[in-house]
C-alpha cells in the first residue's frame, strides 16, 4: 500500500525545508572557509585553486536554493517547468558543480605534482599559469558534463560510472604521489646538508597536503558511490514515482552532508592546520562548541597564543605612547 499523494508531498516538503536551512548555514560556513583559505600560509597556486573551487560551490547552492523555493511553492512559475529558462539554468548550475566535485581531489593532485616536480624553485617562482590553466580546464570540462547531464545526452548511469572512475583514478594518482613525496621527504631529512631549507619546507608541505587528499579521497569516494547509486535507482523506470521522489530528496540531503563533512575533514585532518584555524577568532567561536572536547588542548594553546600576541601588542603601543608623551 502506497502513501497518499498528500502525505508524500508533505514529507518531501519537510525534507526541502531542512535542505533550505542547511543551505543557508553552508553559505556562512563556506564564506568562512574561503577567508581561511585566502589568509592561509599555503602556496599561491593551492590557495587560488581552493578559493576557486569553494567559490564555485556557491553556483550549486544558488541553483539548488532556487529549485527548493520552487519545489516548496515559495516561488511559483507558470507553464511547463521543463521549459522554464530559470529552472533550466539553476539545474545546469547544480549539474556543473556535481561534475566539479568528482574532480576536486584530482585537481589538487595535479597542483601538488607540479609542486614536487619544481620543488627547488616552487617557493620563489609562483608559476601562476599552472593554477589558472588547471581552473580553466576544470571549468570547461565541468560545464560540458553539466550540459550532458542536463539534456540527458548520455544516460545518467554511464555518467555516474564515469564519476566513480574519476574517483578511482584520483585514488591511484594519490598513492603514487604520496609514495614519491614520502621518499623524497625522508631523503631530504636524512641528507639535510644537500637540501636547502625551502626545498625541505616544500616537501613537508606537500606531505601534509597529501594527508588531506588521502582523507578527502576516502570520504569522497564513498560519498560519490552512495550518491551515484541513489541517482541511478531514482532514474530507473521500474521504481514507483513516490519512491523516486524520496530517492531524489535523499540524494539532495546526501549532497549537503557531503559538502559539510568535506569542510570538517579539511579543517581537522592535520594538527598544524587545526592549530592555525583555531587561532582565527570567528572559526574558534563557531567550531569550539562542537569540537571543543575533542581538541581541548589545542583550543587552549591557541587561545593562550592569541592572548599573548594581544598583550605583547598592547604593551608595545603603551611603551611607544609613553615615549611620545615624554
Amino acid at each position: 500500500m502506497y502513501p497518499s499523494e498528500f502525505a508524500c508531498g508533505e514529507i518531501i516538503k519537510s525534507f526541502i525545508f531542512i535542505e533550505i536551512i542547511a543551505i543557508l548555514i553552508q553559505i556562512v560556513l563556506y564564506a568562512i572557509t574561503i577567508y581561511v583559505t585566502i589568509t592561509s600560509p599555503f602556496h599561491y597556486n593551492l590557495r587560488f585553486i581552493g578559493v576557486f573551487i569553494l567559490s564555485g560551490y556557491y553556483t550549486f547552492l544558488s541553483g539548488r536554493l532556487v529549485n527548493c523555493f520552487y519545489e516548496s511553492d515559495i516561488i511559483k512559475f507558470s507553464g511547463d517547468p521543463n521549459e522554464n529558462i530559470i529552472l533550466i539554468i539553476t539545474s545546469g548550475l547544480q549539474y556543473t558543480f556535481m561534475a566539479c566535485a568528482c574532480s576536486i581531489s584530482f585537481v589538487v593532485f595535479v597542483e601538488r605534482f607540479y609542486a614536487i616536480k619544481y620543488v627547488e624553485t616552487y617557493e620563489f617562482k609562483t608559476r601562476k599559469y599552472l593554477s589558472i590553466g588547471i581552473c580553466l580546464e576544470v571549468t570547461c570540462s565541468c560545464i560540458s558534463c553539466g550540459i550532458i547531464l542536463l539534456f540527458d545526452i548520455i544516460p545518467i548511469i554511464f555518467m555516474a560510472i564515469f564519476g566513480l572512475l574519476v574517483g578511482c583514478a584520483s585514488f591511484i594518482a594519490y598513492c603514487i604521489l604520496f609514495t614519491i613525496n614520502r621518499k623524497r621527504f625522508e631523503l631530504a631529512m636524512r641528507n639535510s646538508d644537500k637540501y636547502s631549507l625551502s626545498v625541505r619546507f616544500q616537501l613537508n608541505e606537500s606531505f601534509k597536503i597529501t594527508t588531506l587528499i588521502r582523507n578527502v579521497i576516502f570520504f569522497s569516494g564513498i560519498s560519490n558511490l552512495i550518491m551515484g547509486l541513489i541517482l541511478v535507482f531514482s532514474e530507473s523506470s521500474t521504481i514507483q514515482p513516490h519512491i523516486s521522489l524520496y530517492l531524489h530528496s535523499a540524494f539532495n540531503i546526501c549532497a549537503i552532508i557531503y559538502s559539510i563533512f568535506t569542510l570538517l575533514i579539511l579543517l581537522l585532518s592535520v594538527k598544524q592546520y587545526r592549530r592555525y584555524f583555531f587561532q582565527i577568532r570567528i572559526v574558534y567561536a563557531i567550531v569550539y562548541p562542537i569540537f571543543g572536547r575533542c581538541y581541548e588542548s589545542e583550543f587552549r594553546s591557541s587561545k593562550i597564543q592569541r592572548h599573548s600576541i594581544a598583550d605583547d601588542t598592547d604593551t608595545y603601543f603603551k611603551i611607544l605612547a609613553a615615549q611620545w608623551n615624554y
